[in-house]
Order: structure tokens, then C-alpha cells, then sequence
């Protein structure tokens, strides 16, 4: 009887280290899986950079006139590819818009576009500058040249970065 309860002992021990090693599976998957959900609120504890306002200047060739009137002072910006926001408009400076056409001898003569403009667009948003770029909210890397899919509450445009500071 002796070995007996010797092996029920040590089965008993068996089970008891077996639960507590599922215990610790289990807790660390549900880990893992709110990490998964929760990545976003979890870098953002961890970031160093403070976010201040980023000004930053962006050109619409070719805008029809009708949609310049959407491109008004404090409206909301919004990258149309990531969804992430780009700030609001602070200034608009619209121009006449020209093509350039050319004449059978090969001269370069600018005609206007009745109807279009040219937008430069003043925005400001939160953001960080870093040694690897600027970035708006914290996420949106912005540079000079890039270009954008940007929308309004009211329209879409394509935009050319010219300037960032």
C-alpha cells in the first residue's frame, strides 16, 4: 500500500504542476492578444518625443474654382489613405491656374485655365519633429514633395507638399 500512495502522491504533484503551467500559457496568450489590441495605447506610453504645432505648406494645381470655397480657415484636415488626421487649414492663397501649350515652332506659350486656380494652403497640426522626419499625430511621416489624398467634410483633393517646419 505503501507504493501506492507514493504514486498517487507524485501523480497528484504531476497535476498540480500541469494546471499551474496551463494557468501561465493561458494568462500569457491573453496578453499577447490585448497587446494586439491595444498596440496603439501601448506606444504611445512609451514615446519620448512632446508634440508641438507643425506648420506645414501644401500646393493644389489645377482646383476648380467651385472647391476653393470648401478651403476655409480652421477646417479640418484628413489623410484619405490612413484616415489620420492632418490638422486644419490656418491660411489660402488661391492664383489663376495656366497651361502651358506649344506652337508649331516649339515656343512655350502659358494660357489660362477659365474655371481653375492654383491653391497654396498654410496648415498647422500636432506633431514631432525627430532625425528621421517630421510626423504628424505622431504617425503621418510629411516631407516635402510627398503627396497627398486629402479630404474635407466636403471634398477631396490631391495635394503636393512644398513646405514643412
Amino acid at each position: 500500500m505503501a507504493s501506492n500512495e507514493i504514486t498517487n502522491d507524485r501523480l497528484s504533484e504531476y497535476r498540480t504542476r500541469f494546471n499551474i503551467l496551463d494557468v501561465v500559457i493561458i494568462v500569457v496568450i491573453a496578453a499577447l492578444i490585448a497587446g494586439l489590441f491595444f498596440r496603439e495605447n501601448i506606444v504611445s506610453m512609451f514615446k519620448t518625443e512632446e508634440m508641438s504645432d507643425i506648420t506645414y505648406v501644401f500646393e493644389i494645381k489645377g482646383l476648380e474654382r467651385t472647391k476653393l470655397s470648401s478651403l476655409t480657415e480652421n477646417v479640418r484636415l484628413t489623410d484619405k489613405n490612413s484616415g489620420k488626421d492632418m490638422g486644419r487649414i490656418k491660411l489660402v492663397n488661391a492664383v489663376n491656374s495656366y497651361a502651358t501649350e506649344y506652337k508649331a515652332d516649339g515656343t512655350a506659350v502659358k494660357i489660362k485655365r477659365d474655371g481653375y486656380c492654383d491653391a497654396v494652403v498654410t496648415a498647422v497640426a500636432k506633431g514631432f519633429k525627430s532625425d528621421t522626419g517630421v510626423y504628424l499625430e505622431g504617425e503621418l511621416l510629411i516631407v516635402p514633395g510627398q503627396t497627398f489624398t486629402i479630404y474635407t467634410a466636403t471634398a477631396t483633393y490631391n495635394v503636393t507638399i512644398l513646405a514643412v517646419n
